[in-house]
């Protein structure tokens, strides 16, 4: 064979390799790949003695890869303690430019105001490629010497974003 044709095959062998790397590194972590929305909020329904109100969360995934929720807490912005509220159970998986619904109970706002109190959102969130790195790294972790593990870097696989909700109404 030539040099000339193995330097196509070469070129095009690397072309292929790359285009999948292309997509996993472009999507490995975008920018504010969420969107969280206020749908609705139902006021006053007492639970176990106490008054609570329903709020309606909707995600967007502004990104063109999957995210894999491992966590989303929902708090009121101005009480100094909240307990967080889940609104997604863990594990969920939004589609690339999908829409997901879910919900919580709040217990009503300390303060004297009839207006809502504002809410943020905390959610831990990865692209499926990274999330899928995280068993194959701690298989390795386990299996390598005490030496090399001092040199090994660990890697954040869940992305922290805080935000208010914007709200629809």
């Amino acid at each position: 064979m030539s040099r000339r044709i193995k330097f196509i095959l070469l070129s095009i062998f690397l072309l292929l390799l790359a285009i999948p790397a292309w997509h996993v590194g472009s999507n490995w972590n975008p920018p504010n790949p969420l969107r969280f929305r206020l749908v609705s909020r139902e006021n006053v329904r007492e639970i176990d003695g106490r008054v609570m109100e329903r709020v309606e969360v909707e995600v967007l995934n502004t990104s063109t890869s999957p995210r894999y929720i491992q966590a989303t807490m929902l708090k009121r912005v101005h009480e100094s303690y909240d307990p967080f509220l889940t609104v997604f159970d863990s594990g969920t998986v939004i589609p690339a430019g999908g829409t997901l619904r879910g919900g919580a109970s709040l217990p009503l706002a300390q303060g004297d105001s009839t207006e809502p109190a504002p809410l943020e959102i905390a959610c831990y969130q990865a692209s499926i490629a990274r999330h899928r790195l995280l068993p194959w790294y701690l298989w390795l972790w386990t299996r390598l010497p005490e030496f090399l593990k001092l040199h090994l870097w660990v890697p954040d696989i869940y992305v922290v974003s805080k935000m208010p909700l914007e709200s629809s109404f």
